[in-house]
């Protein structure tokens, strides 16, 4: 036999003989695979999640911003109260200790408010709205005060409940129920 047709010819061993060959994935490697897509997949939900929790919290702080200015500007309009704030006795306003309990005095539809009630009407009007928009639960879970510190300064503060980020933050009362209090609070000179 040549060179020639020793080269020409097919093999002729047997398969078995022959080097391995893979043609597709082994069942393990599969099995790897999706596990990791799985944890993947977990990781991207969490942080989704988070991601949402963080927005609503800082939904939450900006709507506390906004009501808190909301305040400053109703007390700003009540001209009868603030000459009053700015004559001789810082203690004579109005806005003195609202507390969220404010009822409305009833004198708006009759356009007849002096300045006391008007300030009676803006503290119920603006600590209804902050717990709606707060989502206060009925348990008093929003508060929004207004306190005067005496100098001609006013302290206005809101609270409510915001989710926790980890059951640590929310275990300083002892219970774990993943909501933790903010407070915004600013001080105004008006």
């Amino acid at each position: 036999m040549n060179y020639r047709q020793f080269h020409s010819q097919p093999h002729s061993q047997p398969r078995s003989l022959l080097p391995f060959r893979q043609h597709g994935f082994t069942l393990i490697e599969v099995l790897i695979s999706v596990l990791v897509l799985s944890i993947g997949l977990l990781g991207i939900a969490g942080l989704q999640a988070f991601g949402m929790r963080q927005a609503l919290n800082s939904h939450m702080l900006s709507i506390a911003n906004s009501q808190a200015n909301d305040m400053v500007e109703r007390m700003q309009a009540n001209s009868e109260e603030l000459s009053r704030m700015k004559k001789a006795s810082p203690q004579a306003t109005g806005y003195d200790a609202i507390n969220g309990s404010e009822t409305d005095p009833g004198c708006i539809a009759a356009r007849t408010c002096t300045g006391a009630q008007l300030a009676q009407y803006d503290a119920f009007v603006w600590s209804s709205a902050n717990k709606e928009l707060l989502r206060d639960d009925g348990s008093g879970s929003v508060s929004s005060t207004v306190t005067n510190n005496g100098d001609r300064t006013f302290t206005i503060a809101i609270s409510w409940q915001e989710q926790a980020l980890s059951d640590e933050e929310d275990a300083a009362d002892g219970t774990i129920d993943h909501k933790v209090t903010k407070t915004y609070a600013t001080r105004f000179q008006p």
